[in-house]
């Protein structure tokens, strides 16, 4: 349509005063994106470990689980997201494991 309007009229009707080049921001070293899912995990976690709380681990495995799911970069450390997995299944067995129960085994 648009070059069937351009062979009507005889002429282009961009106006090329305004074109400007495309100029992508600049990113500096230290402005990545902080992800949130692996900070959240490991706080749950704690928070499941100190209070026993099976909630708090839940919610600290949906977070880890999470983080896995949405990882951003190829450059995210390994070693910390393996950390943040092995400490929430941690808290899920510290929270399900019931010290009263085993030692009552008599």
């Amino acid at each position: 349509m648009h070059s069937v309007l351009l062979e009507m009229s005889g002429k282009d009707r961009r106006d090329p005063t305004r074109i400007t080049p495309y100029k992508p921001k600049e990113i500096s070293q230290f402005e990545d994106e902080v992800d949130y899912y692996p900070l959240g995990a490991m706080l749950a976690a704690v928070a499941g470990v100190m209070m026993k709380s099976k909630l708090w681990c839940c919610v600290s495995l949906v977070l880890g689980v999470a983080s896995i799911a949405t990882i951003k970069k190829s450059s995210t450390d390994v070693k910390q997201i393996f950390l943040t997995m092995m400490f929430t299944l941690f808290a899920m067995f510290s929270a399900y494991v019931n010290p009263a129960l085993v030692g009552d085994s008599q």
